[in-house]
């Protein structure tokens, strides 16, 4: 969920998200098998840990035990989720190391968080549980923009768009600078999901709107360094709002010994770029790939659900196989709850387990 994006997915929506453009989520996934159906129990679970949350949004005393015991069953069910689709979840306390803006309404939290860092696939996400925001009981899943697994840390961008978000920018950081304020810590569950799978592909183009462009950057960090082309289109409204764009010049940078290119950006204002949205760069792309004889084998499209529509009709029309991140609100984040489902060409699919990246050619759109 992409990016994160606040209630996914990601965008992040920011992403869910991804999760998109308009914060908290989306996205993310491993590669593996995921189960099909949802055990009785798993969902009874589930709603007893909604009903226990909810008894202890005052504070009033007690609340630290109940946390624990949310805390515990959280790990029972992770376990049989884990069991019955081989994801690892783990249930891990993160420290906010940085919190810091990185555009128009846009932030960056950096977490410690070595055990999800460790495990956590390009497209997979975390479900946060963010302190001070007891009334609020459900968790906030958000796509991951970058990890450092030697370090142990964890990168979200996300948009504040809502009162969750909103909440989160303001949370302290380790060395704040803020009198005599103290690093906070998130709960996550992590990692969560199904993620990119380019399998076979020689060249991929890689399309992200807005935060869309986050979750992202892991899978272009992977391609890169297998030695596999990666062209990467970015859109956003303004220049100011293409937060990511300075490290994937970087990094394609340095893949420019395999023949990678961009990022090629457009902006609704025309700031920076071409004027106008991106999906024309994308079309450009794809008849100049299968032009020059060497046509993509793959692409991979994060944003807004318009955009990866269209972008997925234009890989169809190109004979391309595409996967997209999509973004569903989201409530448990382990797939007991199916609140979070996709029409698919082979039924309803949960977005947490089987998504948030789906072959672009099963969704119903």
């Amino acid at each position: 969920m992409g990016a994160a994006r606040e209630g996914v997915s990601g965008g992040a929506r920011g992403v869910f998200g991804a999760f998109s453009p308009t914060a908290g989520a989306t996205g993310g996934r491993g590669l593996y098998t995921a189960g099909r159906a949802c055990g009785k129990r798993d969902g009874n679970d589930a709603a007893w840990a909604v009903s226990r949350q909810a008894a202890g949004r005052s504070r009033a005393p007690g609340a630290a035990a109940r946390e624990r015991r949310q805390g515990t069953n959280a790990a029972r069910i992770g376990r049989r989720t884990e069991e019955r689709n081989g994801v690892a979840l783990v249930n891990e306390r993160a420290r906010i190391l940085g919190n810091a803006e990185a555009g128009p309404n846009l932030y960056l939290m950096t977490l410690e968080a070595p055990r999800i860092a460790a495990r956590i696939e390009p497209g997979q996400f975390v479900h946060m549980k963010v302190p001070g925001m007891e009334a609020h009981v459900l968790r906030r899943p958000f796509s991951v923009y970058a990890r450092d697994a030697q370090a142990g840390t964890l990168e979200v961008l996300y948009q504040a768009v809502g009162f969750g978000t909103a909440h989160m920018a303001g949370l302290a950081r380790d060395g704040a600078s803020d009198a005599g304020a103290a690093a906070e810590a998130v709960e996550l569950i992590g990692p969560v999901g199904r993620g990119w799978d380019p399998a076979g592909a020689t060249r991929a183009l890689l399309v992200g709107g807005g935060v869309g462009a986050a979750p992202l950057f892991m899978l272009c960090e992977r391609l890169v360094g297998s030695g596999v082309r990666a062209d990467v289109v970015l859109g956003a409204q303004t220049a100011s709002a293409l937060a990511c764009r300075g490290r994937y010049e970087a990094l394609l940078s340095a893949g420019a010994s395999c023949g990678c290119e961009g990022p090629h950006c457009a902006t609704d204002d025309g700031s920076f770029g071409r004027a106008g949205f991106c999906t024309s760069l994308v079309e450009e792309a794809l008849a100049a790939a299968a032009g020059q004889g060497a046509p993509y084998g793959y692409v991979a499209v994060c944003g807004p659900e318009p955009l990866m529509k269209i972008v997925a009709g234009m890989a169809a029309c190109a004979d391309v196989r595409c996967e997209v991140s999509l973004e569903r609100r989201m409530a448990c984040g382990i797939g007991a709850c199916l609140s979070c489902v996709v029409d698919t060409a082979h039924g309803k699919r949960r977005a947490c387990v089987d998504g948030p990246v789906f072959d672009a050619a099963e969704v119903v759109w």
